[in-house]
């Protein structure tokens, strides 16, 4: 199965596209512009690196990372890793817990219960569940493979503190959004046609474009007051409420 990776011109169309529907990108773009691209390396390396840098500061992480690359007469692989003498890596700086986990992972690697190569052709959540199988891999750094070493442009690390805090800052928000929050985010843009008749009409057009999961939100209230509201067309299951707000059951797209 052929995925699309991110190429430099579609990172600037996709930020394009969701300036054009979402004010708060349009001026986070058009004070710090775009983003550098960032490609990681695909397979054992960048799993390895990813346990290093777990629950530590950045400049930490690559301090030891660049100890354990020291370790190995090339790049680091699974094979060398389990040849390594008993305690480099906790003098490198691992603790114990991630020593127990890059020595799972690459015993893993050498038996082929896990085989990186394999996700190149996997759709994003059957990729997910192969990565986090793994001890000491979860969800966050799944995501993080398949967004900066597969480059698929359709993951969002929503566990992701740091993109939570950005979120909040970015969206003027009260509260950090929760994950799940984060991904269940939702765009509306609202049209209006007045029909100068007898009786005047209005015509509202919502235009909804939604991420994260099937559910139900709630918009409105949808008409100006002193109207009366005659029907609804929807492609989606829909109802106007008593007060005047409109209940939809959305999905992603």
């Amino acid at each position: 199965m052929n995925h699309e990776t991110i190429k430099p011109i579609n990172v600037k169309q996709g930020i394009d596209a969701l300036a054009g529907i979402d004010h708060h990108i349009a001026a986070v773009r058009d004070a710090y512009g775009y983003p550098e691209d960032e490609i990681w390396p695909m397979g054992f390396e960048t799993f390895l690196s990813t346990i290093v840098s777990q629950q530590i500061s950045s400049q930490a992480a690559a301090t030891i990372m660049s100890r354990v690359r020291s370790l190995f007469k090339d790049r680091p692989n699974a094979e060398d890793l389990l040849s390594l003498p008993k305690g480099a890596l906790r003098a490198a700086g691992l603790s114990g817990r991630k020593v127990e986990y890059v020595t799972s992972l690459a015993r893993a690697v050498v038996d082929e219960r896990f085989i990186p190569e394999n996700l190149n052709t996997m759709d994003n959540e059957p990729a997910i569940d192969y990565i986090v199988a793994l001890r000491g891999l979860g969800r966050w750094s799944a995501e993080i493979y398949l967004l900066f070493s597969l480059q698929r442009p359709d993951v969002f690390p929503a566990d992701d503190l740091a993109i939570r805090l950005a979120l909040q800052k970015v969206k003027g928000l009260e509260d950090c959004p929760t994950a799940r929050q984060a991904r269940d985010a939702v765009s509306v843009q609202v049209y209006r046609l007045v029909a100068d008749d007898i009786p005047s009409y209005l015509v509202t057009k919502l235009q909804i474009d939604v991420s994260g999961s099937v559910r139900e939100e709630l918009f409105g209230p949808v008409l100006p007051e002193g109207f009366v509201p005659l029907s609804i067309d929807s492609a989606l299951p829909a109802r106007l409420e008593p007060d005047g707000q409109l209940r939809v059951q959305v999905r992603p797209g």
